[in-house]
């Protein structure tokens, strides 16, 4: 009888945790939206993303579609462009509380600004080091 009562116990229990994450992606408002990932783990400029997926995968939750980010410094080893047609963002959901202050939706705008910023600091950074 223990064996049967943790069963039942465990499949009610994986039924409802695959509701509440099924729930959970259907609340957050980034699917479809551009957004710009501010304070990102080990990059101090933000993560630009036109969102195209948003899915759980084991404990993160993936945010995935055409995106990019730069870093434009005086420094050679610390000057970098990553442009991607899946970049991604990914955070475990234990720390989603905190994980939601980092990404901001944006206008389209504001994606086009931040993209047209980082190419002409490209151009600028070609062209010096051409010279």
């Amino acid at each position: 009888r223990k064996k049967k009562a943790w069963q039942t116990y465990r499949q009610a229990y994986d039924e409802s945790q695959a509701a509440f994450y099924e729930k959970l992606l259907e609340i957050l408002p980034y699917k479809g939206k551009m957004i710009k990932v501010k304070d990102c783990n080990s990059y101090t400029s933000p993560i630009y993303i036109k969102v195209d997926e948003l899915f759980k995968h084991g404990s993160k939750i993936i945010i995935r579609g055409y995106g990019f980010i730069s870093e434009f410094t005086d420094y050679r080893d610390s000057t970098w462009s990553n442009w991607d047609f899946m970049r991604s963002y990914e955070f475990e959901i234990d720390f989603i509380e905190l994980e939601v202050k980092k990404i901001h939706i944006i206008s389209e705008v504001e994606f086009n600004s931040a993209f047209d910023k980082m190419i002409n600091n490209m151009r600028y950074a070609h062209m010096k080091e051409m010279l």
